[in-house]
């Protein structure tokens, strides 16, 4: 995982790296991220428990995947089960599905059960910078 499968495509014509902050206060609520003209990228409200709508700036023809970089303060609680501590994107309406040039933000935790994982709110004040890399 990381940043390995990334690294093949650096080479690729018209590779664009986007990097979006965005910060997050209570229950999920974006209290704050980078403007649209600043990193290309707009992530919408709050769709449900820990899952957010990524929308690039122009639909590109190839996905190739992204990361996100958490910094929170030092009192959230990361490891609880109850908050979002796991990334994952799915969705992919970029080269996939029925593009319009976005990606579903999934924040993930281990279920009670140990065995699976649930979408979660992150922990409240936490940044996260979400790299996304596309070709055209």
């Amino acid at each position: 995982m990381g940043m390995q499968p990334i690294l093949g495509v650096w080479g690729r014509r018209n590779l664009t790296l986007f990097v979006h902050k965005v910060v997050f206060g209570a229950s999920g609520v974006i209290a704050n991220q980078d403007l649209p003209q600043d990193s290309g990228v707009v992530v919408g409200a709050r769709i449900s428990a820990g899952r957010y709508k990524a929308q690039l700036p122009a639909k590109y023809r190839v996905f190739h995947g992204g990361w996100a970089t958490v910094l929170g303060p030092d009192t959230a609680v990361y490891g609880a089960k109850s908050t979002g501590n796991n990334f994952v994107l799915r969705a992919n309406k970029v080269d996939a599905n029925t593009p319009d040039g976005s990606v579903l933000i999934q924040w993930l935790n281990p279920s009670t059960d140990a065995t699976n994982y649930i979408d979660a709110d992150v922990p409240d004040n936490l940044s996260a910078y979400l790299f996304f890399v596309a070709s055209q």
